[in-house]
């Protein structure tokens, strides 16, 4: 009897332990979890959704990342969120393998769709953007965190690549997958709702 008292006592001292231990997440998407809050740069953020980047080829639906946009605050607003000079970080997480040339052409292609009469100022500061985009494998993580009064840091796999000054760049980049973005189901999922 003691003895089942023993076991019983340490298996509820175990599963206290786990819960205790274990990473809280708030969401998933095709396979990808990310935490309910993080800190970069000694700033705390908090998870505001996850959306999916899709390739539509002919029928079908390519998956390319699973993105997750973190905010000091939640919100369902995009226009705020692009337009209101406060900490983004927003990370993908790639589910296949993407060529320089074409994350290049892609990001080319979308700041030009969002970025308005803002595109010819923010010229120079795109092609530094573009040159620290490089070849991206499956499994690998590229950030953008901005702050005020510091840019947005480009990182790849926890390797800095480059730091763009700007509010207006930030407005600009966070625009891409929050104003016009490649896909309605990236920023459904972004804002908060399903991860389609």
């Amino acid at each position: 009897m003691r003895i089942l008292t023993h076991l019983a006592l340490w298996f509820a001292l175990a599963g206290t332990s786990l819960l205790i231990t274990a990473p809280a997440h708030s969401a998933s998407c095709a396979g990808i979890s990310m935490p309910d809050q993080i800190e970069k740069d000694g700033e705390k953020f908090i998870l505001n959704g996850i959306g999916l980047r899709l390739s539509r080829f002919l029928a079908f639906k390519i998956k390319v990342y699973a993105a997750g946009l973190y905010l000091t605050k939640k919100s369902p607003d995009p226009e705020t969120i692009i337009s209101d000079d406060q900490p983004r970080h927003i990370e993908l997480h790639f589910l296949r393998d993407v060529n320089q040339n074409k994350i290049r052409n892609a990001m080319q292609k979308s700041f030009e769709r969002n970025a308005g009469e803002l595109i010819d100022t923010l010229k120079v500061r795109i092609e530094t953007f573009k040159d620290a985009m490089t070849d991206l494998k499956t499994g690998q993580t590229l950030t953008f965190s901005y702050l005020p009064g510091k840019g947005t840091t480009v990182t790849l796999e926890g390797v800095k690549k480059a730091i763009i000054e700007g509010a207006d760049f930030a407005s600009a980049l966070f625009s891409l997958w929050l104003a016009n973005p490649p896909n309605s189901e990236l920023k459904v999922g972004l804002l908060g709702g399903d991860c389609q």
